[in-house]
């Protein structure tokens, strides 16, 4: 069986996910042993739950904004290896700092309120 893979053209190499479906891929890929990873602290919702200090991060994802991942190319290789076609990807994900997310849950204040916001 052949399998041929190729990106597409710019209108279809992207996709709109929420920060809850990043954690569940992020998960599955630390399940997986894939070399590309993101720490857990680095999602709200770990972080809230507490994290071992190994994954702790000084900054979490903001929920509520949309991540957008651009498909960057086509990838062939695993550790070396000729593997089975994946596709590298890029995100763009809204992050604000941990002191500033303390200080403005105790304020109670929305989104316009991140100074810290990239």
């Amino acid at each position: 069986m052949q399998i041929n893979y190729r990106v597409q053209t710019h209108e279809y190499n992207y996709l709109v996910l929420t920060s809850q479906v990043l954690n569940k891929l992020n998960e599955n890929a630390i399940e997986k042993g894939y070399n590309r990873s993101l720490l857990r602290g680095l999602f709200l919702e770990n972080f809230e739950k507490g994290v071992e200090d190994s994954e702790k991060t000084d900054r979490v994802i903001l929920d509520g904004i949309p991540i957008q991942c651009t498909l960057a190319m086509p990838h062939y290789h695993k550790a070396g290896k000729l593997t089975m076609p994946h596709v590298r990807a890029c995100f763009q994900i809204p992050t604000i700092t941990v002191a500033e997310l303390s200080e403005m849950q105790s304020k109670n204040v929305a989104f316009e309120g991140y100074k810290s916001l990239e």
